[in-house]
């Protein structure tokens, strides 16, 4: 049996076939939780309905366990199932109302049903939008618990594992409770950046710079003892010779992990360096720090740049570190001073030092970016007229 599908050209026409698809959807779940009663699909040969879709209708398990929760419920709230069914709920509330229905509350939404159809899809109006759906779902549920002894509130199963690879790398999983979530969608969206008409990045990818952003600026900002801010956040070895390499200098982890040679030259931008000397085995030297840039200095250069100087970041100081313009290490042998430094939030300080781009700071404050491929960009200081010009 064919259906003809709908020609989808105009944004309208695409508002519409959602709209039908939702509907299409609420259809399609109770008649195969009506189908999967009368047990037609017995006669298959099928042990199961399940079974039956896994085989006939090409169904993904997921699928069909959302399939069947879909129209088990419906099937349960007739009036939930006719504001489906007609359009006047779309499938993300009728969701929302669903997963609200756990056991306890059941009762509850039986006798309430007309009533939580008009507060989020009031007569004649359009339905309310994620927020409000959001706030009416807590609150309502909030209600009946109140007023119902539900089973006693388990603890959220919440885990994190992460696994290091023998090249520094790491992977893992997590189980994060709700309100875990929420945070964590929130920082994500918050640090998410964007570079561009050339920036190609995968959707994972993105999350994965982001994730990067939300742990380095935690590390920066915290007030413990160890933050960016207050010395040393990460331990590097690094042999005093390696500084002067004209090759960049070579950083390992107290656990002997490797570090590119441009994440060494941007963490040795802006920490502290002790000096050890050894005499054989012996430790007989701890100096103080000869390649940092001290907290006040950092603050000076923050009071200048107020945020990255990046073109078109808008990274505040919190999310930056000081970058050394004219490289600290050979052959450059930079300084670490006021009018030789500027601020550069974490993703764009490691994608200078990957991609060769020059810096130049002009005593108006104004910061020259020489890209790769010879193009020049202004930038002025946050709050200046103008963030970035093209030259």
């Amino acid at each position: 049996m064919g259906m003809e599908l709908p020609t989808i050209e105009m944004l309208d026409e695409l508002v519409d076939a959602i709209a039908y698809a939702d509907r299409l959807g609420a259809h399609v779940a109770l008649a195969a939780h009506r189908i999967a009663e009368r047990g037609d699909w017995a006669a298959d040969g099928a042990v199961s309905f399940r079974t039956w879709l896994r085989h006939r209708a090409r169904l993904s398990q997921p699928r069909i366990t959302a399939l069947i929760r879909h129209g088990r419920f419906l099937a349960r709230f007739g009036l939930i199932a006719d504001a489906a069914t007609t359009g006047r709920l779309p499938e993300l509330h009728v969701t929302a109302i669903r997963d609200l229905a756990i056991e306890h509350r059941r009762p509850s939404l039986d006798e309430q049903q007309a009533d939580v159809i008009d507060a989020l899809a009031p007569p004649g109006e359009t339905p309310v939008d994620d927020d409000r759906l959001r706030e009416f779902c807590q609150d309502w549920a909030d209600k009946v618990d109140a007023e119902v002894d539900g089973p006693e509130p388990k603890q959220p199963e919440r885990s994190f594992t992460l696994s290091r690879l023998p090249d520094g790398s790491a992977f893992g999983k997590f189980n994060l409770p709700a309100d875990a979530a929420n945070q964590l969608e929130q920082a994500l969206q918050t640090a998410h950046s964007w570079d561009g008409a050339g920036d190609n990045r995968s959707p994972k990818t993105h999350n994965a710079d982001a994730f990067d952003e939300i742990i380095r600026f935690f590390n920066a900002n915290h007030t413990r003892t160890g933050s960016k801010r207050h010395h040393p956040n990460i331990t590097l070895h690094i042999n005093n010779n390696d500084l002067h390499d004209m090759r960049g200098p070579h950083a390992t982890t107290p656990t002997g992990v490797r570090i590119p040679t441009p994440a060494t030259d941007a963490y040795l931008c802006d920490c502290v360096i002790h000096r050890v000397v050894h005499t054989g085995s012996i430790i007989t030297d701890y100096g103080r720090s000869v390649r940092s840039v001290p907290r006040h200095l950092f603050h000076a250069v923050a009071e200048r740049d107020r945020g990255c100087r990046f073109p078109c970041c808008d990274r505040p100081e919190a999310w930056c570190d000081a970058h050394h313009i004219i490289p600290w290490g050979p052959p450059h042998n930079g300084e670490t001073k006021l009018d030789k430094l500027a601020l550069l939030c974490n993703r764009h300080h490691h994608h200078v030092h990957q991609h060769g781009w020059q810096m130049t700071l002009h005593p108006n404050s104004d910061i020259v970016f020489t890209t790769p491929d010879g193009r020049h960009l202004i930038t002025r200081p946050h709050g200046s007229t103008g963030v970035a010009d093209a030259a």
